[in-house]
């Protein structure tokens, strides 16, 4: 394995940049685990390192914690990466956290998922330092400096708690639409939009499709528990359902 020097990672890259990062490693195989441990601490992470050995045990340190970054395998017993991915995605506490998934496979399935749940980075096995700084490297930065997308959504949110769903619609229809159909946090936004704007069927349609992505989105769930309980018979009929904005 590669040394670093005292002041930079591979790349030239400060360790300042990693240094108090507060990072979780999940994989089923204590040698990965391992392995990831050491290449974190060689390109500067002095904090200590947690470590699950699946999906489910990582949930429940994140019960109690939070977390700079996220590095998951994907295929583990119990409760795998993707599953791991949504349950974060969709509770308020941690849906921002940095999520670096781990694969040794590109299937389209496996992406698609890993795209609808909003990863931030692939780690493909087998894998080396330089990569893992590289992918770490770039969900820091995306962090701290998020692209037109992010930006978007969240002055959607602003607009939105400023009292003016016209225009966070506005502005989410300014993102692909293949990202407005295919992302719980997005729909459930879009929800809340509709519902500001007294129309609660199809902002029950937005629930209802955000959960269908994200089973575990909670704000998703009670925004549509919510409705139903006020307005009984918004819930879309399968003859009469209204088309996604």
């Amino acid at each position: 394995m590669s040394q670093v020097s005292p002041s930079q990672a591979p790349d030239g890259t400060s360790r300042d940049l990693f240094a108090l990062l507060q990072v979780l490693v999940v994989d089923d195989i204590p040698a990965i685990r391992r392995l990831l441990t050491q290449m974190l601490q060689q390109l500067g992470v002095t904090a200590p390192i947690c470590q699950a050995a699946d999906g489910l045990e990582a949930w429940e340190l994140l019960q109690e914690r939070l977390f700079d970054v996220v590095v998951c395998d994907i295929n583990m017993p119990r409760m795998n990466g993707l599953e791991l991915l949504k349950r974060l995605r969709g509770h308020p506490r941690h849906e921002h956290t940095p999520f670096l998934l781990i694969t040794g496979e590109v299937a389209e399935q496996i992406v698609a998922g890993a795209v609808e749940s909003e990863v931030d980075g692939y780690l493909l096995k087998p894998f080396r330092l330089p990569a893992l700084q590289r992918q770490l490297t770039a969900v820091l930065k995306g962090r701290h400096s998020p692209g037109p997308g992010e930006r978007l959504l969240r002055e959607a949110h602003r607009r939105l708690a400023a009292g003016f769903p016209d225009q966070a619609l506005d502005l989410i229809h300014q993102l692909p639409p293949c990202r407005r159909k295919k992302s719980a946090r997005v729909l459930n936004l879009l929800g809340e939009c509709l519902q500001a704007r007294d129309s609660p069927q199809e902002a029950a349609r937005c629930f209802q499709e955000a959960l269908k992505i994200n089973p575990y989105h909670q704000r998703a769930a009670h925004n549509l528990a919510t409705l139903l309980a006020r307005f009984p018979a918004s819930s879309p009929s399968p003859d009469n359902t209204p088309q996604l904005p």
